[in-house]
């Protein structure tokens, strides 16, 4: 299942990018440090997806799509300006009343690095 689907044109949205690093530390006590990447995929990527307006049918579609993923069922996605579709997964979204008829949504994806899609 493809995210594109459900998100209104990209000219609506506000996307900002944070990337977490998880890292294998560890401190010896002369002063030296010893530091290596925490698995493979160890530089996690997540998006924060703002739309400004959409419409009651937009709204719907996208809520229902995410709670038909819940949370745990990847799905794919090419972020703006990226390259190449990854999965992804959402635990998080929020829809916001803007005006009759129209709201506003945030939601956070987070990069899956499981091996297929969920169905």
């Amino acid at each position: 299942m493809d995210l594109v689907n459900y998100v209104p044109s990209i000219y609506e949205n506000n996307i900002s990018k944070d990337q977490k690093v998880r890292l294998h530390k560890n401190s010896f006590g002369d002063g030296y440090n010893q530091v290596a990447p925490n698995g493979m995929n160890h530089i996690e990527k997540t998006y924060i997806v703002s739309i400004q307006s959409m419409t009651k049918d937009q709204k719907d579609t996208l809520e229902n799509f995410l709670i038909d993923r819940g949370g745990y069922k990847n799905f794919a996605w090419t972020p703006a300006g990226d390259d190449s579709e990854r999965l992804w997964k959402c635990e998080l979204w929020k829809f916001v009343v803007v005006a009759p008829n129209y709201y506003a949504c945030s939601f956070t994806v987070i990069e899956d690095f499981a091996l297929g899609e969920d169905i």
